[in-house]
């Protein structure tokens, strides 16, 4: 990986946390800084159990269907894009990390007895 990747990297992962501490009210912040060992998480947080992969690149297609979803969704609903590819039975859902709480809230109201 080059100077200018790796450079990215941390500034992607900085800003990462930083949202993450936003939107969530978690502590995050870069694993790599503290300890970097190969398998660890990108970020460590206060939020046990959760793996966080930060990834960057000049596109991600898949945000495409995620416009699609906003548009289409209107003002009172969360857009989610349910994913998965040919042959792997399992989905996965793309949400926006702003609105992660609002789909957090959703689903407890949904299932409160």
């Amino acid at each position: 990986m080059g100077r200018l990747s790796r450079q990215k990297g941390k500034r992607v992962e900085r800003e990462a946390a930083a949202a993450l501490a936003a939107v969530l009210g978690i502590e995050a912040r870069r694993s790599v800084q503290y300890s970097g060992r190969a398998g660890d998480a990108d970020l460590q947080t206060s939020l046990p159990g959760v793996h966080f992969e930060v990834k960057s690149r000049a596109g991600h297609a898949c945000l495409r269907f995620h416009e699609q979803a906003t548009a289409d969704a209107g003002l009172d609903a969360v857009p989610v894009v349910m994913l998965r590819e040919d042959g792997d039975p399992r989905f996965y859902a793309l949400v926006a990390l702003d609105h992660l709480p609002q789909l957090a809230a959703t689903i407890v109201a949904r299932n409160a007895p």
